[in-house]
């Protein structure tokens, strides 16, 4: 059985303005019509943990994501990479076939 697992990113849209979530939304659309039995899609927001490159800005938005975090909706809240791991091999065990779209809110 073929399956996918592939980290996209919130707000991944073939049709938007901004090249990142452009680029995103190809990758995604590319990968629906590829022969895949089950798929999972997973769009976090911010995804923390650490990382062996130096990402200032990220840095900064996750201290500021998490001082805030009370404040941010659901959906919007920055991710710990751990998580988002633990939900694509939830998905990648499922028995049903399919393609799963988790935004990061359902990640959680």
């Amino acid at each position: 059985m073929k399956t996918a697992l592939v980290a996209s990113s919130m707000g991944a849209n073939p049709k938007s303005s901004v090249f990142y979530s452009k680029v995103k939304g190809q990758m995604e659309e590319a990968l629906k019509r590829m022969d895949f039995h089950r798929m999972g899609i997973f769009r976090p927001s911010l995804l923390l943990g650490p990382r062996t490159e130096k990402r200032a800005g990220e840095k900064f938005a996750g201290w500021m994501m998490k001082a805030f975090d009370f404040m941010i909706p659901a959906k919007y809240k920055a991710i710990h990479v751990d998580k988002v791991a633990k939900k694509m091999v939830e998905i990648a065990l499922k028995p049903e076939n399919g393609i799963f779209i988790l935004e990061s809110d359902k990640l959680q």
